[in-house]
């Protein structure tokens, strides 16, 4: 299943990509008469953008967690109640 990180990164990679392939296509000997960084900037931001959503996007650690101590507790309850059942 295709999840939002995951999405978003093939997007910014498939951008990236649409980007950058005039810069690499362009032959040494072309070069305009003022060079433009916009291309350059816009990858720059765009590079760090995903590095930051990558690193921002939160786990499911805590969910995880919440539910092992869920468990745990619903087989202590488990438990209780066969010992109360077993001593009548």
């Amino acid at each position: 299943m295709l999840t939002l990180r995951r999405a978003t990164i093939l997007f910014v990679l498939l951008f990236m990509q649409v980007m950058a392939s005039p810069v690499f296509a362009q032959g040494a000997g072309e070069e305009e008469e003022g060079k433009s960084w916009v291309l350059a900037y816009i990858y720059v931001v765009l590079l760090v953008s995903l590095g930051v959503m990558v690193v921002g996007f939160g786990t499911n650690r805590e969910n995880e967690e919440a539910r092992k101590k869920e468990r745990k507790e619903a087989l202590e309850k488990e438990e209780r109640l066969k010992k109360l059942e077993g001593g009548h």
